[in-house]
């Protein structure tokens, strides 16, 4: 059903992934691995961007590392995860 409202697979990729790991700090190239996902780094990158405009993901680096964690206390992010889980109790 979210594939229904969020056309783009790597952004609902993403969402599920964060919403998993509410409270975990992640480096972009965890998020690539552990996404498993065929997509170009490109494709990520982006809607990566898009999340943290949306105040659904936050983002920061230490000048080595960009990393990336849930903004779970956001209404955006509330918002989110309590559609997801709506759904999943609709299957």
């Amino acid at each position: 059903m979210l594939e229904k409202i969020i056309s783009s697979k790597v952004k609902r990729e993403l969402l599920e992934f964060f919403i998993k790991n509410p409270n975990k700090i992640f480096y972009q190239s965890q998020i690539k691995f552990n996404l498993k996902s065929t997509n170009s780094w490109a494709a990520i990158q982006k809607e990566l961007k898009d999340l943290v405009e949306l105040e659904i993901i936050k983002t920061w680096t230490d000048k080595i590392h960009r990393y990336y964690r849930a903004e779970s206390d956001t209404k955006s992010f509330k918002t989110i995860m309590d559609l997801t889980q709506t759904f999943t109790k609709k299957r």
